[in-house]
């Protein structure tokens, strides 16, 4: 049986576990896609949510309009995973990311994260009415290219 998840917006009371994923994915030199940046505030939690909120409408300059997610698993309310959605797509998301960017934390791939939480952005991009999404990944990222 599948483990129940959905996606939440990030909020202080995942400040602890959003750090431990961050380092969890140091410690296995996985690549921060799909985390919104959040390696550049380890130590401003605070400073990325403002963030994050203001990329909802107010992005810097070449980025796109964006909403991020964790994806928790709701029998331990643990983060499993980080799903960037992206609205406008600038040259750089062009050439670069995608409308959607994601990771799954390294102990918790292989389990059918990352097909669900995709499947659950293109729920978004369907309610939202977008009818084409670009999705890319690097050429040698095989689990990516899977999903």
């Amino acid at each position: 049986m599948e483990d129940v998840v959905r996606l939440v917006s990030p909020n202080m009371e995942y400040e602890h576990q959003a750090i431990e994923y961050m380092l969890e994915m140091k410690e296995n030199n996985s690549a921060f896609a799909g985390c919104a940046m959040l390696e550049n505030y380890l130590d401003n939690y605070g400073g990325w949510l403002d963030k994050l909120e203001r990329f909802k409408n107010n992005p810097d300059e070449g980025y796109s309009r964006s909403e991020t997610y964790f994806l928790v698993r709701e029998k331990d309310n643990r983060i499993v995973g980080f799903i960037d959605l992206r609205y406008d797509l600038t040259d750089f998301i062009f050439n670069y990311g995608g409308h959607i960017g994601y990771s799954v934390r390294p102990s918790e791939r292989r389990k059918g994260y990352a097909k669900r939480m995709l499947k659950m952005a293109l729920d978004k991009y369907r309610e939202l009415e977008v009818d084409k999404v670009l999705i890319c990944c690097k050429e040698n990222n095989i689990g990516s290219k899977k999903v």
